[in-house]
């Protein structure tokens, strides 16, 4: 403490460890001076902080002549950083004093070898001070340029200071550690915690683990947090305290200031983050209290049907079949149906309020999800709107074909509902496509034949059963009439062979003629 110490000669300093890692020399308001032709080593000594050199703010090394002196670093150990040199900066600008001050006419030199270093953080050879005074006059240069590292240890974080500066990440998908913008806006709701990426970064870019301090300074100084950064890029949770919360339920702007322990302490805040917050009441449904703590909770109507609420991603959790929405489109009014019509909905447990179409399944939006979204139709045999063009209209000249064959069969085949084949047929179908679960298990070949299942039962009902647009713009509406067209048809195809066969005995006379009526009874069947 207070000392000047001179080293002179061979001087080998070793494995100063002790049982709580005492370094080989602790430096308070002193300095060490490296005689002309000293050749001084230290290896194998560790500590928390500085595994060989500790140094205050006020202490130095001195190399008079540092082309005749050797001073070597081997294989020291720091259980934080310095692997080699901490040289505690904390509370001065690297502008402000020296840590190494080198007398020498030439303009390159090497103070120090380091080698086999190693720190846990950052800094297996120098941490804090870099900084270097050339015949007593600052050097721009950090003091990197005036030492050796052995190649296999010279990495990015070698040597590394306290940060200086903090920045948002996490905005890039390759590169989380790109910075992002330093003003940041948020929108947050009553109760709603803060959530920001951030790293810290020392003056020479190097990611660095240090505080950052979060502030308010609306009314003068104000404290919020502290943060304690890492190596790599991390998100943090802040709190905002009681205080800053609007009770009469309205808006309400904060600025907060997000900057490093040290730049506060010296005075350099440097490009640091700026976060404006925006605080905004309650989304719909959930209601504010601020007893014990300002926060925004689910409603009671949503409590009593088992939802539970989370302002912190604005999501309600509910039943699998049940739907939450604005019961008018555009309207402000919830309503909750606790089974969603069948193949609406997609069983979604967590819908965000901002999107209750979430909750729909292909592509359907609004209310029980009965409407297709914008652009989109319904389409024939399945629940789904996709994409369709008026092309889809020529579908009608195979339905009218196919109408003329299904009655054409059931005539010449005699297949009617009155020798009991086709009600077995149509009986057992419905059975195995209602207990298709037991009767058709849920692997990918058994959803195969449950698709043919539901198709050949589609027929039968005298549906068209395959996913199969018609027009651009049909909605369900539109669908649903459509549907009794078909079967309307083929009523009337037999209706016609009914009159026709009135009206001209040849036709009357034909064998397959004499099953008119039962091939009539059997399409109303199939159409109900």
């Amino acid at each position: 403490v207070g000392s000047i110490i001179h080293l002179r000669g061979r001087n080998y300093i070793a494995n100063c460890l002790g049982p709580k890692g005492q370094r080989a020399l602790s430096l308070y308001s002193s300095t060490i001076v490296y005689e002309e032709g000293a050749n001084v080593t230290f290896v194998n000594n560790a500590a928390v902080y500085g595994g060989a050199v500790y140094m205050d703010a006020l202490s130095s090394m001195n190399f008079p002549s540092p082309q005749t002196t050797r001073v070597s670093f081997l294989y020291n150990t720091a259980l934080i950083s310095g692997g080699a040199i901490f040289a505690d900066d904390a509370f001065v600008s690297s502008l402000q004093h020296c840590f190494f001050n080198a007398y020498t006419s030439a303009n390159y030199y090497t103070i120090a070898y380091f080698e086999g270093n190693r720190a846990n953080e950052v800094g297996s050879v120098l941490y804090g001070g870099n900084s270097i005074c050339h015949n007593g006059v600052y050097d721009s240069k950090s003091v990197q340029n005036y030492i050796t590292i052995a190649p296999h240890d010279n990495t990015t974080t070698s040597v590394a200071s306290d940060p200086v500066q903090v920045l948002q990440c996490g905005c890039n998908e390759t590169d989380s550690t790109l910075a992002c913008p330093t003003v940041v806006n948020k929108t947050l709701y009553l109760g709603e915690v803060i959530q920001l990426s951030l790293f810290a970064v020392d003056p020479n870019n190097v990611i660095v683990p240090g505080i950052v301090l979060v502030y308010d300074t609306t009314s003068g100084f104000s404290f919020i947090s502290a943060l304690r950064t890492s190596t790599s890029c991390d998100t943090y949770r802040i709190e905002l305290p009681d205080r800053y919360t609007n009770r009469g339920g309205g808006e309400n702007s904060i600025v907060f200031h997000f900057t490093t322990q040290k730049s506060l302490l010296i005075g350099q805040t440097r490009d640091n983050i700026v976060l404006n917050v925006q605080q905004i009441p309650c989304p719909v449904g959930f209601e504010a209290v601020y007893d014990p703590s300002p926060s925004c909770v689910c409603e009671n109507l949503f409590i009593r049907h088992g939802i539970s609420c989370n302002i912190n991603d604005q999501t309600l959790t509910k039943n699998a079949n049940m739907w939450i929405g604005y019961v008018i489109n555009n309207s402000s009014t919830l309503g909750i149906i606790d089974h969603c019509p069948y193949d609406y909905c997609n069983n979604k447990l967590s819908v965000p309020v901002v999107d209750f179409n979430s909750q729909c399944a292909y592509n359907r939006t609004n209310v029980l999800c009965g409407q297709c979204q914008d652009g989109l139709s319904t389409t024939f045999g399945t629940s789904q709107c996709k994409s369709c063009t008026h092309y889809y209209l020529l579908l009608i000249i195979p339905f009218a074909l196919m109408g003329k064959a299904l009655v054409g069969m059931l005539f010449l085949l005699n297949m009617t509902v009155s020798n009991g084949t086709l009600n077995g047929l149509i009986f057992y179908a419905n059975i195995i496509r209602i207990n298709d679960a037991i009767f058709l298990p849920g692997s990918q070949p058994a959803h195969l034949y449950s698709q043919i299942v539901s198709i050949f039962i589609a027929w039968l009902n005298l549906d068209f059963g395959i996913e199969s647009c018609f027009y651009h713009g049909m909605d369900s509406y539109a669908k649903t009439w459509f549907q009794f067209v078909f079967p309307t048809y083929i009523f009337g195809l037999v209706g016609a062979i009914i009159l026709a066969g009135r009206c001209s005995s040849k036709i009357s006379n034909l064998r397959a003629f004499n099953s008119a009526v039962p091939v009539l009874a059997t399409l109303i069947l199939l159409s109900f």
